[in-house]
């Protein structure tokens, strides 16, 4: 049990947060932090987070613009 904990607070945790930190810089750092251009996700087709949610949470609408759009 010891190797498990050991693992998830060595390897597992550090992983998430990283992912974690780089999801929140696509949405709160500039292009010249991010190293490319704001929105290159959503422009290659990768949802993220934000529009997930805004898609789960919006109305029948706002989802139709988005599926309409890609």
């Amino acid at each position: 049990m010891a190797q498990c904990e050991t693992y998830a607070l060595t390897e597992c945790l550090p992983t998430k947060m990283n992912a974690l930190r780089a999801l929140i810089a696509d949405y709160t750092a500039s292009a010249e932090q991010l190293g490319k251009n704001i929105g290159d996700d959503l422009a290659e087709g990768a949802p993220a987070l934000p529009l997930l949610y805004a898609l789960w949470h919006g109305s029948a609408a706002q989802g139709a613009l988005w599926r309409v759009n890609s």
